[in-house]
């Protein structure tokens, strides 16, 4: 889990670089990995999110996906393993 998590820490600059190069290929891809982890690590809210940057890539929402980069920022800083 922590592993995964350091990994999920890592991607929201490069989500950010993707979004300040209109990459949105790569920013749908990166939504669609994240959609299909998240549950199987029991964190519904990272699927969520993932889900979420697909749809808002395909539509080149920058603004909706700045937004949701920073809800997954803060999720994975804030999410506490027990």
């Amino acid at each position: 889990m922590d592993r995964y998590l350091e990994k999920r820490r890592a991607d929201i600059p490069a989500l950010r670089s993707a979004l300040a190069a209109e990459d949105y290929d790569s920013i749908r891809d990166k939504g669609h990995n994240l959609f299909g982890s998240g549950s199987a690590y029991g964190l519904d809210q990272i699927s969520e999110i993932g889900s979420a940057l697909e749809k808002t890539a395909k539509k080149r929402d920058s603004e909706k996906i700045g937004q949701l980069i920073e809800k997954l920022d803060t999720f994975v800083t804030n999410v506490h393993v027990v």
